[in-house]
């Protein structure tokens, strides 16, 4: 009797080492396997920087994104307000943003690509935090006044879709962009402020809400732009309770990689200590930018549309639920259907949960023992 003999993994080439580290789905599967031995140790360092690359490549492809928007959060310039042309430089980075020509085919570094799962995996804390308070549970079983009909028994939960997953992580990341292109620290500003004193002359170097909301926000399809704006409800509704209202937008503002620290942080006393620590920021908030978004699409002003983003996979069909809202301007009025996040839902979760047109138009103010009204 024969017996076919297994090579161990570890005594393979190098070059078959660095593949089989490139083909990890993510970056922690890469450290543990590069620290199993000193061989696969020595693989990684000979090619950190192509295995990490691919590694990124991977984690992203997995939730259907492109590099465009992940490369673009970790390069946007934070400019101060001293900076000579600040507001050229950060029109310039939007068109080519609106363009998809910032990404291409960009081979990452190592710098890059650590930026990227970095902040890759505290939007996936948040984003499983979603899914849990939001997508593990139907909504019409604790909201009041909400009739299921007679014979209504389905208690099925569906497990998030890819497409579903796929949209939480492009607001996401949308997000980490607007807040690291649109603020700058209170330090520049002073120094901007002290200048003009001096000089007696008014610069606008800042945009304001309106212009975030036509030259950022303006770039995406309508239902696309009600997808921060579920984030935005989300968020400000798990830090009620725990913040005075005027301390929450700020939160927001700073990103998603701030908001994580308060997410984690042990205690109360631990997240008020990062609030009060955290760095004063200038510029158009969140709140503020949809706020003046939603007044341009219900006053019918619209703006030139930017060419689709050819690097970056994306939602041609915007979801039933957001169909059925747009149908009164729900969209862009109705905070109960964001606190849910409507918007992310897939068609099949709204058949198990007995969703449809009418129920959906007609959702109910939540509990005061679960939820609050924003």
């Amino acid at each position: 009797m024969s017996h076919t003999k297994v090579l161990p993994l570890a005594l393979f080439p190098a070059e078959i080492k660095i593949l089989v580290l490139s083909s990890m789905p993510d970056y922690e599967s890469v450290k543990s396997l590069a620290h199993t031995s000193s061989s696969f140790h020595q693989a990684y360092l000979k090619a950190q920087e192509d295995i990490l690359h691919h590694v990124t490549m991977n984690t992203l492809r997995e939730v259907g994104l492109g590099l465009l928007d992940p490369w673009s959060a970790i390069h946007a310039p934070r400019l101060g307000m001293t900076v000579p042309n600040r507001m050229d430089i950060i029109n310039a980075f939007l068109d080519d943003y609106g363009q998809g020509r910032l990404s291409g085919n960009q081979r990452l570094s190592i710098e890059d690509s650590l930026n990227i799962l970095s902040l890759h995996i505290k939007i996936k804390f948040i984003i499983d935090n979603f899914c849990q308070v939001n997508l593990s549970r139907n909504p019409l079983y604790i909201s009041e006044g909400l009739q299921l009909g007679p014979g209504y028994q389905s208690s099925l939960v569906p497990q998030p879709s890819y497409t579903e997953i796929h949209r939480l992580y492009r607001a996401f990341w949308r997000w980490a962009l607007y807040s690291k292109l649109f603020f700058t620290n209170a330090e520049s500003l002073s120094r901007f402020d002290a200048a003009q004193r001096a000089s007696g002359a008014h610069t606008e170097n800042v945009h304001h809400a309106e212009d975030v909301a036509s030259d950022f926000l303006g770039s995406f399809p309508i239902h696309e732009v009600e997808e921060i704006a579920s984030l935005y409800s989300f968020i400000k509704h798990q830090f009620e309770g725990i913040f005075r209202p005027f301390s929450i937008d700020p939160v927001i503002d700073l990103g998603p990689a701030f908001v994580y620290s308060i997410m984690v942080a042990p205690s109360k006393q631990d997240k008020h200590d990062i609030i009060y620590s955290m760095p004063p920021r200038f510029g158009p908030t969140m709140r503020n930018t949809l706020h003046a978004y939603e007044w341009i699409v219900s006053g019918g002003q619209g703006w030139p549309r930017k060419t689709t983003k050819k690097s970056l996979r994306v939602d041609s069909v915007p979801t039933d639920g957001w169909l059925w809202a747009s149908l009164r301007g729900a969209q862009n009025t109705d905070y109960r259907l964001r606190r849910w996040g409507y918007v992310f839902w897939d068609r099949i979760r709204l058949d198990e949960w007995g969703v449809n047109q009418q129920r959906l138009l007609n959702w109910p103010w939540p509990k005061r023992d679960t939820d609050r009204r924003g």
